[in-house]
């Protein structure tokens, strides 16, 4: 079953998904207009250890995905197809691990 919903989350995000990058911080963000979507889209992602969020952006809805340990579940769990949007998410997460250890 799981191999399944990592196939949906996979398509999912690869299709309506974007990262956000910025020097301190990165955002794995969905879109949608149906809020009952990603109210479900929230709960298959906590199967796998990763927290969202929601929020209301003018005419749509965006789920986040935002926080080292979350980011990090969420390329080792899930990922993207496209293997440039993972590497710069594990780029992104290699240059914090210090900063991230140093604050547990």
């Amino acid at each position: 079953m799981q191999k399944v919903q990592v196939s949906f989350l996979r398509s999912l995000f690869e299709g309506d998904g974007s990262i956000n990058h910025t020097k301190d911080s990165l955002s794995i963000f969905y879109h949608s207009k149906s809020l009952k979507l990603l109210k479900q889209l929230q709960v298959i992602l906590l199967n796998f250890g990763v927290v969202s969020r929601i929020r209301n952006d003018k005419d749509c809805f965006r789920l986040q995905i935002s926080g080292f340990q979350n980011v990090k579940k969420f390329v080792e769990e899930i990922g993207f197809f496209d293997e440039k949007k993972n590497e710069q998410i594990k780029e992104y997460l290699l240059s914090k691990k210090g900063e991230a250890l140093s604050k547990t």
